[in-house]
């Protein structure tokens, strides 16, 4: 099966401050149900950005162990 990656969106609030981060996950379709191999949360808050990561991540077929160093790499860069 092969393993695809999406964006990950999760808001945020406290009072009244509201915020936006994103994320990427990992996952495969099982029997027509997506199952969530890995996640790495809070990249960035720019949507743009996290697609054009997941859309490369996809596009070179990443090794899920390379997840975490791959969304590293991209905080620090």
């Amino acid at each position: 099966m092969e393993i695809q990656y999406c964006v990950i969106k999760e808001s945020y609030e406290k009072a009244e401050i509201k915020a936006v981060s994103y994320g990427i996950c990992a996952y495969r379709i099982e029997d027509e149900t997506l199952v969530v191999l890995e996640s790495v949360h809070n990249i960035t808050n720019d949507y743009c950005k996290i697609c054009d990561l997941c859309d490369k991540c996809n596009e070179e077929h990443l090794e899920i162990c390379h997840l975490k160093d791959v969304s590293e790499d991209f905080i620090l860069a």
